[in-house]
């Protein structure tokens, strides 16, 4: 099948993915090798009840704020833009 899909000269090849799609591999193993920056930080909580006015939603935002903001110091980023989102349960 791989001969087919690859042509005749695609054996070595065939090993190769064959041997990739099983997990075998001779390359040795490195912590962090694939390790990539975030490109976002963010936090999102499940609330206990809902809340009615806007003083109760401001709080939960600067609580949410202040946790994104202690991370982001804590790995050295800066950033610019600012997103939030609200799900409801209905």
């Amino acid at each position: 099948m791989m001969r087919r899909k690859f042509g005749k000269n695609s054996d070595i090849n065939a090993e190769l993915y064959w041997r990739i799609a099983n997990g075998i591999g001779d390359s040795p193993v490195r912590p962090g090798t694939h390790q990539v920056a975030p490109k976002s930080v963010g936090h999102m909580m499940t609330l206990p009840r809902d809340y009615g006015t806007i003083e109760e939603i401001k709080v939960v935002l600067l609580e949410l704020t202040e946790l994104v903001c202690q991370r982001c110091r804590a790995l050295g980023f800066m950033g610019h833009v600012v997103s939030v989102g609200c799900m409801g349960a209905d």
